[in-house]
């Protein structure tokens, strides 16, 4: 399982929900709505205990919302007298010194457009789970994971597979056709791998058997957005398998 980001706002400044969700909807159109989990009818119950249940005039779960405390994998925070807490409904992996996954550069710009938007905000960073606790995302901090991010990108995540025995016998990760470099493996089974280029995001599935490949379409991603597409590749792969076979 992954680590999601996270990101929390303390400000001083009192919000009503309705002017929250006002506020999340320029969020949104900024950012656009595949880096926010929207959830229209959405209606906390008990496991989430520092939610505020929305009202009439701002029903279901929007990309900023009113809490009554932050709830993380380490000790809650709770906020301090005249404070207010909003939290984020992000979309997307968490990216951090030795978990380079995430999209940073987006987490950076939404932090700066937060602080442009709230009066004396302070913006929080931080995981969902792992032990990843929050820790204020000012500009010192949002500087010193852009000058780790220009120099490692996301290449110490996407190679964490390495060279696997297949991968030997098979001469290597299969090529990116368009871009040249060998592809990265980012997961598979006991008969294939998933291979993903780091610059076009080409993908293709690979049999461990045989070495023929199945690229991924981009019809397989919008049929099978939770893998990338990759599901509907393997499957098909694997019946063009058992035909020539």
């Amino acid at each position: 399982m992954g680590i999601d980001a996270e990101m929390l706002v303390r400000t001083r400044q009192q919000f009503t929900p309705r002017e929250v969700r006002n506020l999340s909807v320029d969020l949104v159109e900024a950012f656009g709505t595949d880096t926010f989990l929207l959830i229209p009818d959405w209606v906390p119950d008990e496991y989430y205990e520092n939610e505020f249940t929305p009202p009439a005039d701002a029903p279901g779960r929007h990309a900023l919302r009113l809490i009554k405390f932050y709830q993380q994998d380490g000790p809650d925070i709770h906020p301090e007298s005249g404070e207010s807490f909003i939290e984020l409904s992000l979309m997307g992996r968490y990216y951090g010194e030795g978990y380079e996954r995430g999209s940073i550069t987006t987490y950076l710009a939404i932090a700066e457009w937060l602080e442009q938007r709230i009066p004396d905000a302070r913006v929080f960073y931080g995981g969902d789970s792992s032990g990843v606790l929050a820790e204020q995302f000012d500009r010192a901090a949002r500087e010193r994971i852009f000058a780790h991010f220009c120099r490692v990108g996301h290449k110490p995540y996407r190679g964490g597979f390495g060279i696997s025995v297949f991968d030997k016998t098979l001469g290597g990760h299969p090529a990116c056709g368009f871009c040249g470099p060998r592809m990265t493996e980012t997961g598979g089974s006991r008969d294939y791998s998933f291979y993903s280029c780091g610059s076009c995001e080409a993908k293709v599935v690979r049999h461990h058997a045989t070495g023929e490949c199945e690229a991924v379409t981009h019809e397989d991603k919008r049929n099978d957005r939770f893998m990338s597409g990759f599901s509907v590749a393997a499957k098909r792969l694997m019946s063009r398998l058992g035909k020539e076979g």
